[in-house]
């Protein structure tokens, strides 16, 4: 499934993100988006949890993330995965619509939240908001559920959300970064790329 997600109409061009999800492993691979200061505001987290809509993508082709978060099992029970951002909420804080469109199913994947989540993950993203205040960034945020041809993803992880169906964990994630300087020319640009393990970190930047 690859979609772009617009805030405000559907043919405007304020490009919210763009997605690509596996309806079979309810695991989405990549989400591209603009960061500057125009996302910059006081929205506030909306915490609007749900489905893309069904006209789009079929309910039952999502995860079920709705009401909680991810299962041990697929009978319910708990586990140390939270509902991962790949745009984050706060990057997107001009308007409630452009804020709630980061809570979609395909915008959220398992992540561990100690060490990774709410550790150096967090700490990258807010890295990166800090630098759009003066310049533009291009970002693709993605995942990865094996590296090259020497991990089987027969071996992966799985999990289970709120309606008991399985979903992969991603492995890695991954932030590529373009930064072009606001005040100058298109090609005065550089990037940078970040690979993390889906784990917990003890150093800030420990991949």
């Amino acid at each position: 499934f690859y979609h772009t997600f617009y805030y405000g109409s559907e043919t405007d061009s304020n490009r919210n993100y763009t997605v690509c999800y596996d309806k079979g492993k309810f695991t989405t691979y990549w989400v591209a988006y603009p960061l500057n200061k125009s996302h910059k505001g006081s929205a506030g987290r909306n915490e609007a949890w749900g489905y893309v809509n069904s006209s789009l993508l079929a309910e039952s082709l999502q995860p079920n993330i709705k009401g909680g978060s991810y299962h041990s099992s697929s009978s319910g029970g708990k586990n140390n995965y939270s509902r991962g951002h790949l745009l984050p909420s706060n990057s997107r804080q001009k308007t409630v619509a452009m804020n709630q469109q980061t809570f979609l199913s395909v915008n959220l994947v398992p992540q561990i939240q100690d060490g990774f989540n709410g550790g150096v993950w967090m700490h990258l993203e807010n890295d990166l908001q800090s630098l759009s205040s003066s310049d533009d960034l291009f970002v693709v945020t993605g995942t990865a559920l094996q590296k090259g041809s020497n991990e089987e993803i027969g071996t992966m992880a799985r999990t289970y959300d709120q309606s008991g169906k399985e979903i992969s964990v991603p492995r890695y994630f991954y932030k590529v970064v373009l930064k072009v300087n606001s005040t100058s020319s298109p090609t005065s640009a550089s990037a940078i790329g970040f690979w993390f393990t889906n784990k917990a970190h003890s150093a800030e930047f420990e991949s």
